[in-house]
């Protein structure tokens, strides 16, 4: 949730609250009103989706404030005053405090004072999961993230606290009403430490009597410490209870505070537009200006620890995006210092490549002599070649032609007496330096006259480089 901008949002049985408050020069500029849920036909989730409309925030963080009437409080004297102790301390406690099971509840833990004795006075505040998720479920379905959940009688206490920064913190009652009730808030060193609520069905005298009992009660609780003053909201004034005759019946000077500061002051509340029912919101001006940070919050754990790893997950991508950017900068930088390397390589190569083509063309030159020297080097004569092959030939063996193709193949064609006359032969050809790849194309028997003779023939090739071509 941004700093400079705050939505707050309170649901009982009677209406829905919904305010919008943005820091703009100096002050908070709310927007917001109050819809009654009995009469209007619409749900509380109706309602709420249509104020978000109005005044803006959808898709917004929010924080929500827990209705005196859903929430248990209990008063306990603990030995810790270390708050995670006592928190577990409770914990441990809750199935013979509330009718709940430790699954079943949220709760949060405030030290209110010390004993005599050194040990801790602590306040524990518990509320039904089921409520909680209840409230989450109308959030979200108004597309209001929820960011904090916090009970109404200490946001009261703390807007009465910022309004009058020169109240000395003597014991006080702080009486606040709206449609669905009256919520009583016992204060004690700029602290509050209890509170009780009497729904809107009493009135006049009866609920009087309730709010007077409950003020002597909690006197009776702390000896020494009970209340000395009582200051009502401009809101009380909505209400058939007499602020006089109440102080009256538990004998101590009452006071009607005005409505919200419009000016002035680091907590001060300017109207953005007329909101009769700001005499009535005390609860949620006090979160506007005095924030959650020492508050109890009744945020889930496990929800707390979703969005924990959501965040973790997010800054991991962001961090593994800034990487990749920076990586990718740097590729940027180093690529830019080697095209300034490779414009000079480049430069060079072109000297080179100019010089290159001189000494490719005396190469060519060079070649161009070398390839006549070894033509000339590795040439064989014709008759030379018929030199050798006479030699080598068996005085058997008769040829009748020879013949050397444009590959350079030659093919003997002759007449032998025997088979192994042929065989000894090629055998010769092949074992001889002169000749190479000397083959037995055919070897066939044939009548001529009273006799059986061998036609057969024979191809090779010189074993001097380049004879073919030279012939």
């Amino acid at each position: 949730m941004r700093r400079d901008e705050k939505t707050v949002v309170e649901i009982n049985a009677a209406c829905v609250k919904f305010f919008r408050g943005v820091w703009k020069n100096k002050a908070w500029a709310v927007r917001g009103g109050i819809r009654k849920i009995p009469g209007s036909g619409k749900s509380a989730q109706e309602l709420l989706s249509e104020m978000v409309s109005e005044f803006g925030g959808r898709g917004r963080g929010a924080i929500c404030l827990v209705p005196r009437q859903e929430v248990f409080l209990k008063q306990l004297p603990l030995p810790s005053q270390s708050r995670e102790e006592m928190r577990r301390i409770v914990d441990l406690q809750i199935p013979s405090l509330v009718p709940y099971g430790r699954e079943e509840v949220i709760f949060d833990v405030s030290l209110t004072g010390r004993e005599p004795d050194g040990s801790s006075r602590a306040l524990a505040v518990f509320v039904s999961r089921v409520t909680v998720d209840r409230y989450m479920q109308i959030l979200h379905k108004c597309r209001l993230t929820p960011e904090h959940f916090v009970l109404s009688s200490q946001a009261i206490a703390e807007r009465f606290f910022r309004d009058h920064p020169d109240f000395a913190g003597e014991p006080a009652v702080l009486i606040e009403a709206d449609d669905a009730g009256v919520e009583v808030c016992f204060c004690e060193n700029k602290q509050w430490v209890f509170s009780r609520s009497f729904s809107s069905a009493e009135q006049g005298p009866a609920l009087l009597e309730d709010i007077a009992a409950a003020i002597k009660a909690h006197g009776q609780q702390c000896p020494g410490a009970g209340p000395e003053r009582i200051f009502g909201s401009a809101s009380v004034q909505r209400l058939p209870v007499d602020l006089r005759e109440l102080a009256g019946a538990v004998s101590l000077p009452a006071e009607t505070l005005p409505g919200p500061a419009l000016s002035g002051g680091p907590h001060a509340i300017s109207w953005g537009s007329p909101c009769p029912a700001q005499f009535s919101s005390a609860g949620v001006l006090g979160v506007m200006s005095a924030g959650t940070d020492q508050m109890m919050d009744f945020m889930p754990k496990d929800i707390l620890a979703r969005r924990a790893a959501c965040r973790l997950r997010r800054t991991i991508s962001l961090s593994a995006v800034l990487m990749v950017l920076a990586v990718g900068l740097l590729c940027f930088f180093m690529q830019a210092a080697v095209s300034r390397r490779e414009a000079q390589v480049e430069r060079l190569q072109e000297e080179a490549r100019s010089l290159q083509t001189q000494v490719r063309r005396e190469r060519e030159k060079m070649n161009g002599y070398r390839a006549v020297d070894d033509r000339v080097q590795g040439r064989v004569l014709v008759v030379d070649a018929m030199k050798d092959l006479y030699d080598l030939m068996p005085e058997n063996i008769s040829l009748r032609s020879v013949a050397m193709s444009a590959s350079g193949v030659w093919s003997v064609q002759g007449w032998a007496p025997v088979e192994e006359g042929v065989h000894g032969f090629q055998q010769t050809l092949a074992g001889s330096s002169a000749f190479r790849d000397v083959a037995l194309e055919f070897a066939t028997k044939k009548k001529m006259g009273t006799a059986e003779m061998i036609d057969f023939k024979l191809v090779f090739r010189l074993a001097a480089s380049g004879a073919g071509g030279e012939r």
